[in-house]
Formats: C-alpha cells, structure tokens, sequence
C-alpha cells in the first residue's frame, strides 16, 4: 500500500539522516501512541521507556551535543517540547497558545532554531531553541498542508511534503521561491505520527 510505503520510507530517512550527524551515533530514539519516547541500541538491546503519559509525541529530533531531543505533540494540548536525551526535564518550547497540529520537526543546531510544519496554520515556523524571541513563518500558502519537514542547513534549504499537493517543496529558509521537486508517485501520502532519529 502506498501509504504504508511512505511512511516506511519516511522512518528510515529519518534514522539515516540522523546517524549522518552525528559520527558517534551509539542510540536509536523513536515515538510510540501513549505518550512514549523510548530509544535502545542500535542492535536494538537495551530498550529504554524514557517519557511516558505526556501528550502524544510525534515526530522528533535531537540536538546530541547540547543533549537534548525535541518533539511535536499533536495530543489535547498541541505544542512543541525538549527534554534532555534521557527523558528528564521536560520543558515546552512552545505551548499550544501558537500551535495547532505541529507534525514535522527540524533543527538548525548552529543556528539555534527549532523548525516545525503546521498543516492547520498551512505554514512551516521557526523559532530558538528554547523558546525565546518571536516565532517566524518560513513558508506559508493558503490551501497547504506541510507535514514532513527537512533542513541542509548548509544550502540554507527547507524540504517538506505537502499532502495536499502530493508534492515534495524546497525553498530558502529565508526568502526565496517555493521549488516543486517530486510531483509523481506521493499520492495519498499522510504524515508520520511517529518518529524514530538516531543518537
């Protein structure tokens, strides 16, 4: 099924895009319903349950050298959270005053920016890290539906699936033209409501 397909291809996109950055990548984390963030080995030993019962956490990302994971959480109170990679002190970045369905979740360590698409606000934002100073808008449109997201923070890009269009879109994280890149074969795609990243 060409759903399931995606979401597959999705997962393991985002476990090998995690290893790449980081060299010294010894931990795989992942996502599960419940309110679950667990990660283990990547021989898959050493299961750990490191939050459990806040919100519904969706996709993820980590910020290893400063030893923190980021998250959206599509549950009753939508928001963006971190926690230290070992599940202890959770902070919200971003409460669900500002957010309305965050799914897809990115980081510019160097920059300091967390990156989230909102397919109800029918826009990708940007913020710090931790919260601070005003809350940008990357790219929005009327009738858009980013779910799925991607930096090259070195090309300064934003990648995202638009499931509305079928459409996989690029453009400068600053300024810049909306790019069509894949516009073949992405129908029915839906976001992934769970996530796996590698340490």
């Amino acid at each position: 099924m060409r759903v399931t397909s995606f979401i597959q291809m999705w997962v393991v996109m985002a476990l090998v895009l995690g290893l790449a950055n980081e060299a010294s990548a010894q931990k795989i984390y992942w996502t599960e319903e419940g309110g679950k963030i667990l990660r283990a080995n990547l021989d898959a030993s050493g299961i750990e349950e490191l939050i459990t019962g806040v919100g519904e956490p969706g996709d993820l990302a980590l910020d290893v050298r400063a030893g923190k994971m980021h998250w959206t959480d599509t549950g009753v109170f939508e928001s963006i959270r971190r926690a230290n990679l070992d599940g202890s002190d959770i902070e919200t970045v971003v409460s669900n005053a500002t957010v309305r369905l965050p799914l897809g979740i990115a980081l510019d360590v160097e920059a300091g920016q967390v990156f989230w698409a909102d397919p109800i606000e029918e826009q990708i934002f940007r913020v710090n890290m931790d919260g601070s100073g005003p809350i940008r808008t990357v790219y929005g449109s009327v009738g858009a539906d980013p779910s799925a997201i991607a930096l090259d923070t070195k090309a300064q890009k934003v990648y995202w699936v638009d499931s509305n269009a079928d459409t996989i879109r690029r453009k400068d994280i600053v300024g810049g033209t909306v790019e069509d890149l894949v516009t073949t074969g992405l129908a029915d795609t839906v976001p992934n409501r769970n996530s796996i990243r590698g340490e």
